[in-house]
């Protein structure tokens, strides 16, 4: 077997880790956001009492 066909039949393996991948970062992106978001509200609120 040569490298480039190798290559092919790893392709759709690999996009779907691709896919897979970016699924993962974007949520835990989202859960960042979402805890930073958390603690200034919650910093916010404990000024105000």
């Amino acid at each position: 077997m040569t490298h480039d066909s190798m290559d092919g039949d790893d392709t759709p393996l690999t996009d779907a880790l691709l896919d897979q991948f970016a699924t993962y970062y974007l949520l835990a992106m989202l859960a960042v956001r979402a805890l930073e978001e958390a603690r200034r509200h919650a910093g916010a609120a404990k000024k105000q009492a």
